[in-house]
């Protein structure tokens, strides 16, 4: 695409899907890490003790735990892909300031429902989660954060990295906007897409 035919601003709506290679990568990583590590302190914590029964025992135990939450999340994630058909959609934005994500309609109401059942169940922490989660619904980055991007071309997808390492944005384009979009990530962020 030419530079000149490129816009200074593009805004869309796409959905952000709960099923892609991108997000179950980052969902079962998380859960895998924190399993491995619960296995070896689980595996430590009986080395520690004055009568030390069999490690292997301890080292089962904590790999099942894993992989019975990764199941759990993975049905869970199931269920969302299925109520919201796909994703939630989202309203992305692109200019010389940065990138910014909004969510749709459909994103809002769902957050909303798990403050209300929440606070209507008594449950302070399914209350507390369902806010936290409508914080976080919309979110952006400006250029001067960048620390690095990575272009998901089968999926549609750029991954922009922040330099303090927390909160990345993944942008989800459809086959139209994808070429104008990586043009303008390449222009504002200086950095080298990969």
């Amino acid at each position: 695409m030419e530079p000149a035919s490129v816009p200074e601003r593009i805004e869309w709506d796409a959905k952000m899907p709960f099923i892609g290679k991108t997000e179950i990568r980052h969902i079962f990583l998380g859960i895998g890490i924190a399993g491995l590590a619960l296995t070896f302190f689980l595996v430590i914590l009986e080395l520690a003790s004055p009568t030390p029964a069999s490690v292997f025992d301890y080292l089962f135990i904590g790999l099942v735990m894993t992989g019975f939450i990764l199941l759990l999340a993975g049905i869970v994630v199931l269920l969302l892909h299925t109520i919201t058909r796909g994703g939630n959609l989202y309203h992305f934005i692109i200019d010389s300031d940065g990138v910014a994500y909004l969510p749709g309609k459909d994103a809002q109401n769902m957050t909303d429902t798990m403050a209300v059942l929440g606070i209507l169940s008594g449950n302070v922490t399914a209350a507390g989660a369902g806010l936290l989660s409508r914080g976080q619904a919309s979110g952006g980055i400006r250029w001067k954060e960048v620390a690095s991007v990575r272009l998901i071309p089968d999926e549609k997808k750029i991954y922009i990295a922040r330099k303090a390492l927390v909160n990345p944005v993944l942008i989800c384009c459809n086959d139209e906007t994808y070429p104008t979009a990586v043009e303008l990530v390449r222009r504002y962020s200086k950095k080298q897409v990969s």
